[in-house]
């Protein structure tokens, strides 16, 4: 096989965190429009396509630099049952891999591919012209995996205002993951706001949810909308199944087309998972509405087009993690977006307008931020 050839979106030394073998080999998967479950199979030929990322390897080379640092992370959690200290170089690295994973899956690509043809299918459908042959074309991105991933590694400084805490499973129900394990949720803004996208990263009230092995899983959350487990930075042990139960079918819910577990994790389990969260798994990956405007002044009708993609809901509920007063406090109003954190996306924005001049690069955000805002020598 050519090197690098078949490249792995999810990669092969997390999934080994659930392996079933004592090499840490093979995984069992439930395979999820089949509904079969396939016991022990080769961790090598699973979540991956090949030159998924491009024939030159430059961007499956960047990802093996992040994955070495991230594995020596994660494994150090895993050992020690702890996570990073805030702000500290370990806590960078996990947000970062979280945050990248995310957006380097096969179901990102797809769920892009397919908010870019809604989104110009509905702008062309106005043109009398073209508007009955739309169904004869294709539209999309030469490389839309390209995309997302450019976007999300630049959006990573607006996320490290979360707050995160590692889960210990103390109970006898296994943690799953998935061909597309980190999960955008947004608890706060479920049943408050259920038209459009809450799980953007600068929205208020987002949570990422990210399990790291059969007995291991972390949360980032919105620090002023949430607790979650005690007030200090300490590991919250779940000794409740029905939270772990819950966890997993978000996994179920965001799985693009299998699952992945232990052998702990059985037919049974999976079939159960499957049928209690069916009822809200999304039959789309992306939304476009349109929104009628008044006439402007030559007479000419326009509208507003909004493109967004589908949130994971399943009415979760955990029980170490509740609102906080402001949560319970807040009062909704008119606005179409409400962004967590306004100043650092004011700062984001300042930034990210002196990147095309060349001032920075897209990866520089710390630099710009000391050069602004750090002490002066």
């Amino acid at each position: 096989m050519p090197e690098k050839k078949r490249q792995h979106f999810v990669p092969q030394f997390y999934l080994r965190f659930f392996t079933t073998d004592a090499k840490k080999e093979t995984i069992s998967l439930f395979h999820i429009a089949s509904q079969r479950l396939i016991s022990n199979v080769s961790i090598d030929r699973q979540a991956y396509k090949d030159y998924f990322y491009g024939a030159d390897k430059v961007v499956e080379s960047g990802f093996e630099l992040l994955e070495g640092r991230s594995a020596e992370v994660l494994k150090d959690m895993i050992s020690k049952n702890a996570h990073p200290n805030y702000y500290s170089k370990e806590h960078h690295v996990i947000l970062s891999f979280t945050i990248m994973l995310h957006a380097r899956t096969l179901y990102s690509a797809e769920e892009q591919e397919e908010s870019i043809e809604k989104l110009v299918k509905q702008i062309f459908s106005k043109d009398p012209r073209i508007k009955d042959h739309l169904d004869e074309v294709k539209i999309g991105l030469k490389n839309p995996t390209h995309w997302v991933i450019q976007n999300a590694a630049s959006m990573i400084p607006l996320v490290s205002d979360l707050g995160y805490k590692l889960l210990i499973n103390r109970t006898k129900t296994p943690f799953i993951t998935s061909d597309h394990p980190v999960v955008f949720y947004n608890q706060f803004f479920e049943k408050r706001r259920t038209w459009g996208s809450n799980t953007g990263l600068v929205s208020k009230g987002l949570q990422i949810f990210f399990p790291l092995s059969p007995k291991h899983y972390i949360i980032f959350y919105d620090k002023e909308m949430y607790k979650v487990g005690g007030f200090f930075h300490r590991p919250v042990s779940i000794k409740d199944s029905d939270n772990v139960n819950n966890l997993n079918g978000l996994q179920y819910l965001n799985a693009h087309k299998a699952l992945y577990f232990n052998n702990d994790f059985t037919d049974v389990d999976a079939r159960s998972l499957i049928t209690n969260f069916s009822k809200f798994k999304r039959a789309i990956m992306s939304n476009v509405e349109e929104y009628q405007a008044e006439r402007n002044s030559k007479g000419q009708q326009e509208s507003l087009i909004h493109s967004f993609k589908e949130d994971v809901r399943s009415e979760l509920s955990l029980s170490f993690v509740s609102p906080t007063k402001v949560a319970r406090r807040f009062k909704m109003d008119n606005r179409s977006v409400y962004v967590r954190n306004e100043t650092m996306t004011r700062i984001y924005d300042e930034f990210m307008s002196l990147v095309p001049k060349g001032v920075y690069k897209p990866s520089e955000f710390q630099k710009f931020f000391m050069d602004k805002y750090g002490p002066k020598k």
